[in-house]
C-alpha cells in the first residue's frame, strides 16, 4: 500500500483512502448515540419515575470522560499517523517500527490513568455535577466500566492510526463498524434482559460499548501482529525513547489539546444547566 500512495493519482487516493475513514469515524460517534436511544426506554421502578430521563442524564455526565479517551487517542493518533508515514515514505522502516512501538506503549499509559481515574475519581466526578442519587450511582457505574476497560477504546485507535499510515483504511473501516454494529447489537440485550442475561440497565450500556471496543481492537490486533502491515513488530520496539516520543507529541500536542477543550466545555455547560434543572442538562 506504499505504493499505492505513492503511485495512484491524488483524487482517486483521496477517495479510496477518505472515504472509509469518514465511515470509521463515524462508527466511532455512533456508540454514545446508541447508548443514549436505547437507556432513554428504560422503564420506571416502584421507587423512581422517569428513569429514562435519568439515564440519559447520567451519560450525559459521563460523557465529558469519555470524549477525553477519545482525544488522548485521536489527538496522539494525529502524530502517530504523521510520523510513521512520514517514516514509511522515506523507506525508514526501523524509525516507523519504534514510532509503532513508542505509541503502543503511550496506549498503555493512557489506559493505566484511566483506570485510576475509574476507581478513584469516577464518584466524585459525576458528583460535582448531580445530586440526585440515582443519576450520581448510574453515572458512577457506566463510568467506572468505560474507564477501568477502555483498553479497547485506546488500544484500537492507537493502532488504527498505524495501520492507517500504512494506506489500509478499509481494514480500520472494518473493524470500526463491527465494534459499532456490535455495540448496537448488545444494548437492548444487555440493558433490557434479552436471551436469558440479566437486565443491566445503564451498566448494560456501558458493557456494550466496551465489548464493541474490545472487538474492535481484537480484529485489528489479528491483522497487524498476524498478518501484518509492513511494519515490523517486537518487544523491543515498546521501549520508550525521547526522540521518538518527541516527534509523535510535536505533531500530536496540538491536536489533543484542541480535542480535550470539547470535554472540558462539555463539563463546564453540565454545571451552569445542572443549576437550571435536569432536564436542562439532559
Amino acid at each position: 500500500n506504499a505504493g499505492k500512495m505513492a503511485d495512484m493519482p491524488v483524487k482517486k487516493l483521496l477517495l479510496n483512502m477518505g472515504i472509509p475513514m469518514m465511515i470509521s469515524m463515524l462508527g466511532q460517534a455512533l456508540y454514545n448515540v446508541v447508548d443514549t436511544y436505547f437507556v432513554s426506554y428504560i422503564p420506571d421502578t416502584a421507587q423512581v419515575s422517569n428513569m429514562g430521563d435519568k439515564a440519559i442524564n447520567a451519560l450525559t455526565l459521563a460523557f465529558p470522560v469519555q470524549l477525553i479517551i477519545v482525544a488522548l487517542g485521536v489527538g496522539t493518533g494525529v502524530g502517530i499517523n504523521a510520523m510513521v508515514a512520514r517514516n514509511l515514505g522515506r523507506n525508514d522502516k526501523e524509525r516507523a517500527a519504534r514510532t509503532a512501538g513508542n505509541a503502543l506503549f503511550m496506549a498503555v499509559c493512557y489506559f493505566a490513568v484511566m483506570v485510576l481515574f475509574g476507581i478513584f475519581a469516577a464518584k466524585n466526578f459525576i458528583g460535582s455535577q448531580t445530586k440526585d442519587p440515582v443519576i450520581a450511582q448510574m453515572g458512577t457505574d457506566y463510568l467506572r466500566i468505560v474507564t477501568v476497560f477502555s483498553f479497547g477504546a485506546l488500544g484500537y485507535m492507537t493502532m488504527e492510526k498505524i495501520v492507517m499510515a500504512t494506506g489500509k483504511t478499509m481494514i480500520t473501516m472494518i473493524c470500526q463498524l463491527t465494534g459499532a454494529v456490535t455495540n448496537i447489537i448488545l444494548d437492548p440485550i444487555l440493558i433490557r434482559g434479552m436471551f436469558g442475561m440479566p437486565a443491566m440497565g445503564v451498566s448494560g450500556a456501558a458493557w456494550a460499548t466496551v465489548l464493541g471496543q474490545i472487538l474492535s481492537l481484537v480484529i485489528i490486533s489479528v491483522f497487524y501482529f498476524k498478518r501484518g502491515v509492513g511494519i515490523d513488530r517486537g518487544i523491543r520496539y515498546l521501549k520508550p525513547e525521547k526522540s521518538v516520543l518527541k516527534d509523535i507529541y510535536t505533531v500530536g500536542f496540538p491536536a489533543i489539546i484542541m480535542q480535550i477543550l470539547t470535554p472540558v466545555m462539555t463539563y463546564v455547560m453540565n454545571l451552569i444547566l445542572g443549576t437550571i434543572s435536569v432536564s436542562a442538562v439532559t
